[in-house]
C-alpha cells in the first residue's frame, strides 16, 4: 500500500513504524509542517496499562521508551499546608522530545519517508495514495475539509489551563491547590525526567479574568504563577514553551473514516488530560489501525474494524473524562474540604477508581481517610471505620449509621427507616388515627437504634384547593408528631416553586429539633448551567423555609435510558446541593454497591444513602 500520514506526532509516527515493521513493502510517507527537532511541549505520561498494551504491540518501541522513562507509583495531594499520598498508581513519564526522537529514528531505520516542514493544506495534496491517515491533531485540516462526512462535534470546557514546565523534581503525580489574590488555582504536576516536571496550571474563567490573564504579557503571567506556587518549587523556576492559556475542547466524530481517509488521535477524539493523555490514546489508535489493516484484506473492512474496536474504548475514556473535567472546572467549590476529603472527592470523581480498588492499592491511605471521617462524626476510636457506619446528627436526632431503607423490605440495621403510609392531596379530608403509625414507630424504636421517618407524598394544587391542601397537610403532620416519628420527608413537591409555603407550613407544625426533609429528583444534565443554578436556588430557598435535609432521587427517565449517566447525574445533584447550597443530602435509588456508598459519603457527596442494592446476600451495616 501507498500510505500518506498527515502529522508526525506520536500517533502518526508509531502507526508508520508498526505498518512498516509488519510489511516492509508498504510505501509510507509522513508529512509534518514543523521541523524534526521542534521542542513544543514538556513531558508525556502513561498509566501502567498503556505500557503493557505498548509492550504487546511492539517490544522494540516499548524497550526504547522504557530506557528513557521515569516511573512512580503514587498520587500526592497538597492542600491547606498538608501533604497526603495515595500509593498503588503506577505511571511512567517521558520527555515529548525523547518520545518523538525514538519514533523518528525507528521510522527512518525502517525506511519510512519522513518529510518535515512540509505542510499539507488540502487533501488534494495527497491524492493518489491508497490510504490517508489524518493524525493532524485537534485542529485537523482533514477533519475540517471533510466535516460533512465526519460530522464532528466539539465541546468547549469552561476552565482555563496552561502547560508549563519546571526543573523541580516531583516524585509523584501531584495535585496542588493554592488560593491567590484573585481566586483558586490548581496544578497537575508529573515528572518526566530526573529533574524535569510538567506543571499544568488550571483555574476557572472568572478567576483567570480577575487575575488579568486576558490582558497581561506571557512573562507577567509566568511570574504570577511562579509567585503563587513558589513554596512548592523550592527555588526552581517555571518555564514556558509556546505555552498558552486554553479551554479544553472535547472532540467527537460520527464516523472516523470516509473513503480512503481515516482519523486518528486528537483529530478523531480528545479526552480531558486529567484522565489520560492524548498521546496515550493516539498510540493506542495507531496500534488498533495497524492491526486492523493487517487482519483485513479490503480497506473498507479494515477501517470499519478499526473504528469498531477503538470507538468503545475511546467512549469509555471520554465518559470517565467528563466528570473529571467538570471536577476541575469546579474544584474551587471543593477546596473548603480538609485534605483527606478533598483527596477522596477527587479520587472518586469517576467510577473508574472504586472504593475497593483504592483499598487494595493503598489500604493505609483509605484507613487514614476513614479514621479522619469517623473523628469528624464524633467517634472517639482511632481505628478505621467504614464511612457508612458513622453516626450522623440532624438537629437533635442522631442516626446510628448512614444507611436508609423503607418499610418495603426494611432492614432494621439501617440508620433511618422511612415509612410511606399514604398520599396527601386537597381531596384528602379524612383525619387519620395515629394508632397504626404509633405501632410502627414504637415497634422499630423497641428493637433497633434506627430512627423512623414519615415520608409523605404531597400532591401540590392551585387556587382554592391550596388552602384545603395546607389544612390537610397540617393535620397529617400533627398526627406524625403525635405518633413519634423522628424525621419528616415531604415528596412530590418540586414540580413548582409554589410549594415553598407548604414546606414552611409543615415546619411550623413539625418540632424544630426534628429534621424536616424535602424530596427532589436529580436533573439529567450536569452540563446544564441553567438547571444547576435553578436547582441550587431552589435548595437554598428550601433551606430558608426550614428544610434540614434534601432527599435526592434518581432521574427516572434517564435511568431507563442510560443507568450509568443517571448515576452520574444523581451524584452530581447531591454533591452540588450538599456543598454549594449547604443542605445535607440523602441519595435514594440507584444500583449502588457498598463501596459506592462508602465513597459517596467519605467524599462528601452525600450524608445518607439508600440500602445498597448491589450488596451481597446477607450483608448488614454492622
Amino acid at each position: 500500500m501507498r500510505i500518506a500520514v498527515i502529522g508526525a506526532g506520536p500517533g502518526g509516527l508509531f502507526f508508520a513504524v508498526l505498518m512498516k515493521r509488519a510489511d516492509p513493502a508498504h510505501q509510507i510517507t509522513v508529512f509534518e509542517r514543523n521541523a524534526a527537532d521542534a521542542t513544543f511541549g514538556f513531558g508525556v505520561v502513561f498509566p501502567e496499562r498503556s505500557m503493557r498494551y505498548l509492550r504487546e504491540a511492539d517490544q522494540q518501541t516499548h524497550e526504547a521508551f522504557t530506557q528513557a522513562m521515569i516511573q512512580w507509583d503514587a498520587l500526592e495531594y497538597r492542600h491547606r499546608g498538608r501533604v497526603l499520598r495515595c500509593g498503588g498508581h503506577v505511571f511512567s513519564g517521558i520527555a515529548r522530545t525523547d518520545l518523538l526522537r525514538i519514533l523518528q529514528e525507528q521510522a527512518r531505520g525502517l525506511g519510512v519517508d519522513l518529510r518535515f516542514e512540509c505542510e499539507i493544506t488540502r487533501l488534494a495534496d495527497v491524492a493518489g495514495y491508497d490510504l490517508v491517515v489524518a493524525a493532524d491533531g485537534i485542529n485537523s485540516m482533514v477533519r475540517g475539509e471533510l466535516a460533512d462526512r465526519f460530522r464532528p462535534s466539539i465541546h468547549m470546557g469552561k476552565s482555563k489551563y496552561i502547560w508549563l514546565g519546571t526543573t523541580q523534581a516531583f516524585s509523584a503525580l501531584t495535585f496542588i491547590f493554592e488560593k491567590g489574590t484573585h481566586g483558586w488555582f490548581g496544578a497537575h504536576i508529573y515528572p518526566y525526567g530526573p529533574a524535569l516536571s510538567t506543571f499544568i496550571v488550571e483555574t476557572d474563567d472568572d478567576t483567570w479574568r480577575r487575575a488579568g490573564f486576558d490582558r497581561i504579557t506571557e512573562a507577567v503571567q509566568l511570574e504570577y504563577c511562579q509567585r503563587l506556587f513558589a513554596r512548592h518549587l523550592d527555588g526552581h523556576r517555571l518555564q514556558a514553551n509556546n505555552s498558552k492559556w486554553l479551554s479544553f475542547r472535547t472532540v467527537r466524530n460520527r464516523p472516523w473514516h470516509a473513503g480512503n481517509v481515516v482519523l486518528a488521535g486528537d483529530a478523531a477524539h480528545t479526552a480531558h488530560f486529567s484522565v489520560g493523555s492524548g498521546t496515550r490514546m493516539a498510540l493506542e489508535d495507531a496500534i488498533g489501525l495497524a492491526h486492523a489493516l493487517q487482519r483485513h484484506v479490503g480497506l473498507a473492512d479494515a477501517l470499519a474494524a478499526y473504528e469498531g474496536e477503538r470507538r468503545p474504548a475511546v467512549r469509555r475514556i471520554q465518559r470517565a473524562a467528563e466528570p473529571s473535567r467538570r471536577w476541575w472546572e469546579g474544584f474551587r467549590h471543593w477546596t473548603v474540604f480538609q485534605p483527606e476529603q478533598l483527596a477522596f472527592h477527587h479520587l472518586a470523581r469517576t467510577r473508574v477508581l472504586t472504593y475497593g480498588t483504592l483499598t487494595v492499592r493503598d489500604a493505609q491511605f483509605v484507613a487514614g481517610a476513614e479514621t479522619w471521617f469517623a473523628s469528624r462524626a464524633g467517634e472517639s476510636s482511632t481505628d478505621a471505620r467504614a464511612p457508612l457506619l458513622t453516626p450522623l446528627q440532624l438537629g437533635a436526632v442522631v442516626l446510628p449509621n448512614r444507611i436508609v431503607t423503607s418499610t418495603t423490605g426494611a432492614r432494621s440495621e439501617a440508620g433511618l427507616i422511612l415509612t410511606v403510609p399514604f398520599t396527601v392531596s386537597h381531596t384528602d379530608r379524612v383525619a387519620r388515627s395515629p394508632d397504626s403509625w404509633r405501632i410502627i414507630t414504637e415497634s422499630i424504636h423497641a428493637r433497633t437504634a434506627a430512627k423512623v421517618g414519615l415520608r409523605l407524598n404531597v400532591l401540590t394544587a392551585t387556587g382554592e384547593e391550596r388552602t384545603d391542601l395546607t389544612d390537610t397537610l397540617d393535620r397529617t403532620v400533627r398526627l406524625g408528631v403525635d405518633a413519634g416519628f423522628d424525621v419528616l420527608v415531604l415528596d412530590g413537591l418540586v414540580a413548582s416553586r409554589r410549594f415553598l409555603d407548604l414546606v414552611a407550613a409543615a415546619r411550623i407544625v413539625w418540632p424544630p429539633d426534628r429534621p424536616l426533609g424535602v424530596g427532589v429528583e436529580a436533573w439529567e444534565d450536569p452540563e446544564d448551567d441553567d438547571a444547576n443554578e435553578a436547582r441550587l436556588a431552589l435548595a437554598r430557598e428550601l433551606k430558608g423555609s426550614g428544610c434540614d435535609l434534601v432527599a435526592v432521587s434518581m432521574p427516572a427517565a434517564l435511568a431507563a435510558r442510560d443507568p450509568e449517566r443517571a448515576r452520574e447525574a444523581h451524584a452530581h445533584a447531591s454533591d452540588l446541593i450538599r456543598n454549594l447550597a449547604r443542605v445535607p443530602t440523602m441519595m435514594l435509588g440507584g444500583d449502588y454497591a457498598v463501596g459506592d456508598v462508602n465513597a459517596l459519603i467519605l467524599a462528601g457527596r452525600a450524608d445518607l444513602c439508600e440500602w445498597p442494592r448491589l450488596a451481597w446476600s446477607g450483608w448488614r451495616p454492622v
